[in-house]
C-alpha cells in the first residue's frame, strides 16, 4: 500500500511539471556488480552526481541488461532500495542497495546493467531522465581459486626435497555462490611421462573460503632427479590446474675412498675409509665386496651419517694372501647411494719347506728349506729345539733375512747315542709364527766288533812211513772295513783302560808284600872272607840298679 502511494505521488508531481528535458545529466557509478549464473548477488553501489544541479527528488523507474553488442539480455531480476532519492546535490553520492538474480542460461562474461531514474530539478521544477550504466560481470562457475603452491613439510624453505620427506600441494578456493559445490581434486608426481604417485578425492566446497591440499610422500627408493608436482581441481564446467618442478635428492654423496695400509700381513686388521658429505642424519649400510683368488668375500656394517662431512670406517678382508680389489657400497635398504673402489695387498708369509737330516755316528746334519713367495727379502726368525728324555739339548733362535724363492739352511748337532731325540723348527716373521716342522729321530749305538770262533785245521804230511806231524793253525775273522776305524778306537780305549788298572793295582795293591831288591854282588877280598863285627848292642835298664 505504501509503495502504491509513493508511486502515485511521483506520478502527480511529474504531471504537474511544465518542462521535461530528455538529456540525462552525468551520473557515475562506483564499482560494479558480479553475479553467478543460476544464482543471485546482493550488495550496494554508490551513484555519484557529477552535475552542478541539485535534484530535489529522484525516483527509480526500471532496469535492463545489454551484452557487449548492445543487445538486450532478458531473464535478470533486480530490486533496488531506496526507490526515491531526495535532495541529491552536486558531487554527492547516493548508496543504492540491490539484489540481482541471474538465470542459468546466461553465459559468463561482461555485461552492462542500465538503471533509469526520473529526477526533478530544484528551482525551475524541470525534470531530467537519469540513465546510469553499471558494469555487470556474470561468472560462469562459482569457484574462485586463490593462492596455490607446493612445499616440503620438513623444510618449507628448501628448494629441493629429500628422499623420505613429504611434499604438500594446496590451493585456496572461494565459493562465490550461495550453494555447496562438489569438486574432484587430484595430485600426482611424475617424471618423463611416468607417474610415481597419484591420489584423488571428492571435496564439497561450502560458500566461502576452503583450503584443498594433498600430501605426497617421497619414497627412499625414488631415484634422484627433477619431478613435476601437478594439482588439479575439476568442477562443473571447468578445472583449475597448478604444477611445480621439484628436485629430489637423497642428501648423501660419496667423495673419496682410501685404505689404512696398502700392504698388510695375513690376519692383521685393515680398514677402508669412505668420505661422504650429507645434509641429513641417517643410518645406512656400508658393505664391502672383495675378490681374492676367485673367492668373493662380503661384509656389511651399519654406519651413521651426520650432516656435514663424515669419514666412515669398515673392516677389509685380509685372510688370504694376494692383491685385493675391494668395492665399497653405501646403501639404504635396497637403494645404492654411492660406490668406491680400493686396492691393497695381503702379503704371503714365509714357509718351511722340507726338513731332512743325515746321521754320521753321533753327528746329525739337518737341511732346512726356507721359502719366501714375496718378491723382496723378509726379516725372519728360525727357532730350533732338540731334546731327549725331557731335557733340552739345543735351543736357540737365529735371526736371518729370507730372500725371495727357496734357500736351504745347513745345521749340525752332536747327539747322544742310543736315545730318541725330538726336534722342532719354527719360522716366524712380522711378529707371528707362520710354520712349524717337528719329528723324532734315534741315534743308534755303535755296533761292537764281531770275531769268528777259533778253528783248528789238521794238515798231515808224510815224511817217512813211520813218522807223522800235526800243525795247528789259529785263524781269526777280520771285522768289516766299514767299522774298522770305530773298532780300532774301541780296542785302543780298552787297552788303555787295562794298562791303567794294572798300573794302579801294582802301585796300590798289596802293601804287605816285601819289596823285592836285587842282591848285592859278593865282594872278594884277598884276605879271604871277612865278617864284619856286629855292632855292640847296648841295652837300657828298665829300672834302677839293685843294691
Amino acid at each position: 500500500m505504501k509503495k502504491i502511494t509513493v508511486s502515485l505521488v511521483i506520478a502527480l508531481i511529474l504531471l504537474t511539471i511544465p518542462h521535461v528535458l530528455a538529456l540525462s545529466p552525468p551520473v557515475r557509478p562506483e564499482g560494479g556488480i558480479t553475479v553467478l549464473t543460476g544464482d543471485y548477488s546482493s550488495g550496494a553501489i554508490t551513484l555519484i552526481n557529477q552535475d552542478e544541479i541539485t535534484y530535489r527528488i529522484t525516483g527509480y523507474q526500471r532496469f535492463w541488461v545489454e551484452d557487449k553488442s548492445g543487445k538486450t539480455v532478458n531473464g535478470f531480476n533486480l530490486t533496488v532500495f531506496p526507490k526515491t532519492i531526495s535532495d541529491w546535490g552536486p558531487g554527492t553520492g547516493v548508496v543504492l542497495n540491490y539484489n540481482l538474480s541471474c538465470p542459468e542460461n546466461i553465459k559468463g562474461g561482461n555485461y552492462t546493467l542500465y538503471l533509469r531514474f526520473l529526477a526533478v530539478v530544484s528551482g525551475d521544477s524541470s525534470y531530467h531522465i537519469i540513465q546510469v550504466a553499471v558494469p555487470l560481470r556474470v561468472i560462469g562457475h562459482p569457484l574462485k581459486f586463490g593462492v596455490a603452491g607446493a612445499y616440503v613439510v620438513e623444510n618449507p624453505n628448501s628448494p629441493y626435497v629429500l628422499n623420505g620427506q613429504t611434499i604438500t600441494v594446496f590451493s585456496n578456493v572461494k565459493n562465490l555462490g550461495h550453494k555447496p559445490v562438489v569438486v574432484n581434486a587430484s595430485a600426482e608426481l611424475s617424471q618423463g611421462g611416468k607417474n610415481y604417485f597419484e591420489d584423488t578425492k571428492t571435496v564439497i566446497i561450502e560458500p566461502g573460503n576452503v583450503l584443498i591440499h594433498f600430501q605426497i610422500p617421497i619414497s627412499y627408493n625414488l631415484p634422484e632427479g627433477t619431478y613435476r608436482v601437478k594439482y588439479t581441481v575439476r568442477y562443473p564446467g571447468g578445472a583449475f590446474t597448478y604444477s611445480k618442478d621439484l628436485p629430489v635428492k637423497f642428501g648423501v654423496s660419496v667423495l673419496a675412498a682410501s685404505v689404512e695400509r696398502s700392504e698388510v700381513v695375513p690376519g692383521v686388521k685393515n680398514e677402508a675409509y669412505l668420505t661422504v658429505v650429507s645434509v641429513r642424519r641417517i643410518v645406512m649400510n656400508l658393505s664391502v665386496r672383495a675378490e681374492v683368488h676367485n673367492i668373493t668375500v662380503e661384509r656389511r656394517e651399519k654406519v651413521v651419517v651426520t650432516p656435514g662431512t663424515s669419514v666412515l670406517r669398515v673392516s677389509l678382508p685380509s685372510e688370504r694372501p694376494g692383491n685385493v680389489t675391494a668395492i665399497l657400497i653405501l646403501n639404504y635398504g635396497e637403494r645404492t647411494v654411492g660406490k668406491a673402489e680400493v686396492e691393497y695387498k695381503v702379503l704371503s708369509p714365509p714357509k718351511l719347506g722340507n726338513v731332512s737330516y743325515t746321521l754320521q755316528g753321533d753327528m746329525a746334519k739337518f737341511n732346512v728349506v726356507l721359502s719366501n713367495p714375496e718378491g723382496h727379502p723378509v726379516d725372519g726368525r728360525l727357532t730350533y729345539n732338540l731334546s731327549s728324555g725331557g731335557e733340552s739339548l739345543y735351543l736357540d733362535t737365529i735371526t736371518l733375512e729370507i730372500l725371495p724363492g727357496e734357500k736351504t739352511l745347513n745345521m749340525k748337532f752332536q747327539l747322544p747315542k742310543g736315545k730318541n731325540v725330538n726336534y722342532s723348527f719354527t719360522l716366524s716373521a712380522w711378529g707371528r709364527i707362520w710354520d712349524r716342522k717337528s719329528g723324532v729321530m734315534r741315534v743308534p749305538l755303535p755296533t761292537p766288533p764281531t770275531t769268528t770262533p777259533t778253528s783248528t785245521s789238521t794238515v798231515s804230511t808224510t815224511a817217512e812211513p813211520s813218522t807223522s806231524i800235526t800243525t795247528v793253525i789259529q785263524t781269526s775273522t777280520t771285522p768289516q772295513e766299514g767299522n774298522s776305524v770305530l773298532w780300532k778306537v774301541v780296542a785302543l780305549t780298552g787297552l788303555l783302560l787295562v794298562v791303567s788298572a794294572a798300573t794302579w793295582y801294582y802301585l796300590n795293591g798289596d802293601t804287605k808284600r816285601k819289596k823285592r831288591t836285587r842282591s848285592k854282588p859278593k865282594r872278594h877280598s884277598p884276605l879271604g872272607r871277612f865278617k864284619r863285627p856286629r855292632k855292640p848292642e847296648v841295652k837300657e835298664p828298665n829300672g834302677l840298679p839293685k843294691r
